[in-house]
């Protein structure tokens, strides 16, 4: 029996010395998995901390694309950590519970606070992520703003010197005398104007878009930029009103002086000066006034005939200043032939007509006297009370023009 009972304590003996092995060396691995956990954590945060200083320094630097890269390389970098982890953590877990049965069991509270310090890890990554976009995003809002109002700039002074140019050159035609040439590029200034602005617009807009693209909050920070645009948009709109103005009123005035050098003419229709300068009669009636009030135009307008009539000096220097040879053996280009013979005929005709009419009527009446009556003495009476009248009250009209 006392065999038999030392045979089962050494049994015994071997299976608790068995176990305390196990046990010690479930311990040991247990350290060492700890170990394992404690380390990478460790590490992981030290690389964490010092992510923050290249980006910040690039971005101080002005290099923030460069940043943003930088900075969306690290974090993929430390996503691929965490997951490469994991499956060292997997693996080394599987291998040991080969060795040691229900090794899963002993480090669940090692792998519960892996996870729980994982998600901190990640919280901070994802802190400083969203501390150093933030940053990146203001610097380079500041960069594209800076690059808006230098686009904006441009294109003010693009609008400017198309202005200032085109001026220039529509003004040098009309002091040149050429009336037609004039015309055509007045007429194109606006379309011109209203392209260039276009294409400006246009060129603003697209880098508007192309920056918002890779930074969203951009069109929302340039609400003031965009104000100052469309201000100036309206200034150049003013400003080339006032040109087209005072280049169209410039047209009228050498038209004017033209038309009364070439032709010795007092009057002047505002209804076909209004046709030939494809400005509307309305329009061209108040210009006149204007003119004539800002004492740009020594005529005056007639109310009645809606013609303008050039002032007496005016018309006698004119003929002592009309060249000779203008009209007999050359044809400006500023003022075509047609047009010139039709302002010629026009204008006789205009001053002969009351007088021609006039007769023609008192010479009816006196033959439909004569031949009513038979006597001739009252046939002729007529037209000699009439015609000292006609002259007369022509004389009183010419007096008052001239005391006017």
């Amino acid at each position: 029996d006392l065999n038999l009972l030392l045979e089962k304590w050494a049994k015994q003996k071997l299976d608790v010395e068995q176990n305390l092995s196990l046990i010690k060396l479930k311990i040991t691995k247990r350290k060492e998995f700890k170990e394992k956990i404690l380390q990478y954590v460790k590490k992981i945060r030290a690389q964490i901390n010092e992510i923050a200083s290249p980006i910040e320094m690039k971005i101080d630097f002005g290099e923030i694309l460069e940043a943003k890269k930088l900075l969306s390389k690290i974090i993929s970098h430390f996503e691929h950590q965490f997951k490469k982890f994991d499956q060292d953590l997997k693996i080394t877990m599987d291998k040991i519970s080969n060795e040691l049965p229900r090794f899963d069991l002993v480090v669940a509270d090692l792998l519960n606070k892996w996870i729980h310090e994982k998600t901190r890890l990640k919280t901070n990554l994802s802190d400083l992520n969203a501390r150093l976009q933030e940053k990146i995003n203001d610097s380079l809002n500041k960069q594209y703003k800076k690059e808006l109002e230098a686009l904006i700039h441009n294109s003010n002074i693009i609008i400017n010197n198309f202005l200032n140019k085109y001026e220039m050159e529509v003004d040098l035609l009309i002091q040149k005398g050429e009336i037609l040439d004039s015309q055509t590029n007045l007429r194109n200034f606006h379309k011109k104007f209203t392209k260039i602005v276009k294409n400006c617009q246009y060129q603003i807009n697209r880098f508007i878009t192309h920056k918002s693209s890779s930074l969203k909050i951009f069109k929302d920070t340039i609400n003031a930029l965009l104000g100052r645009w469309e201000l100036s948009k309206q200034e150049h709109q003013k400003t080339f009103q006032e040109n087209y103005l005072q280049l169209e009123n410039q047209l009228i005035i050498k038209y004017l002086q033209i038309h009364q050098t070439v032709f010795e003419t007092s009057i002047l229709s505002l209804a076909n000066l209004s046709k030939k300068l494809h400005i509307r009669k309305n329009e061209l009636r108040q210009r006149f006034i204007s003119l004539i009030t800002a004492e740009k135009l020594s005529g005056k307008i007639d109310p009645n005939t809606d013609e303008y009539i050039f002032p007496r000096g005016r018309i006698e220097d004119a003929r002592l200043e009309r060249p000779p040879s203008s009209i007999v053996t050359s044809e400006s280009p500023s003022m075509p032939i047609e047009h010139r013979l039709y302002d010629r005929v026009s204008d006789t005709f205009r001053r002969w007509y009351p007088i021609i009419g006039t007769i023609s009527a008192v010479a009816s009446i006196s033959l439909f006297t004569y031949s009513w009556t038979g006597n001739l003495s009252v046939a002729i009476l007529i037209p000699s009370i009439v015609f000292p009248t006609l002259f007369i009250y022509i004389l009183y009209k010419h007096f008052l023009q001239e005391k006017k």
